[in-house]
């Protein structure tokens, strides 16, 4: 599947996803991989719905348009983790760098490895990103695409090969 099916099929799913829902069978599954979410992960939350596209539901025609992010994902702790409810990474770093290898925003992840920035964070041109814990460090090599979601990308046919992990 390439980006533009992708996107066509986030486009088609309904954003039903982003908040409770009563009928969890219902909700659609943002990336391939996703099993379905916990009724616990539908609540609006820090932890909510880990390795789907943050920004189907928080941009201004999502669900979530009251809470705006200029991007976000999950951190999971292997490359190759097969769910996106589990696995994720607490207490991850994540940097935006400038070209010259600056920060310029910075956060960590949360319990379900969540980490987001705000809109004003991603006014940056050619930033890339990395993601630290303890010694470890993982850099994306190429200028990220702040406009969207790091599952836009980072997911098993993604045209980024697999999730931010770190190992």
């Amino acid at each position: 599947m390439n980006l533009r099916t992708f996107f066509a099929l986030l486009v088609a799913v309904p954003l039903a996803a982003c908040g409770q829902v009563a009928d969890l069978d219902a909700v659609p599954q943002a990336k391939v991989g996703c099993e379905t979410p916990t009724e616990a992960q539908l609540n609006a939350s820090e932890t909510m719905l880990p390795g789907r596209n943050c920004m189907s539901c928080h941009v201004s025609s999502g669900q979530a348009k009251d809470e705006p992010l200029g991007t976000g994902g999950t951190v999971y702790g292997a490359r190759n983790t097969k769910t996106c409810n589990t696995g994720g990474v607490d207490g991850v770093t994540v940097d935006l760098l400038d070209p010259a290898g600056n920060v310029v925003a910075s956060t960590k992840t949360n319990a379900a490895g969540n980490f987001h920035f705000p809109p004003t964070a991603t006014n940056f041109k050619n930033v890339s990103a990395r993601v630290t814990k303890g010694s470890m460090t993982m850099k994306m090599t190429t200028p990220v695409d702040v406009s969207v979601g790091c599952a836009t990308c980072h997911w098993a046919t993604g045209n980024a090969g697999d999730r931010i992990y770190i190992q």
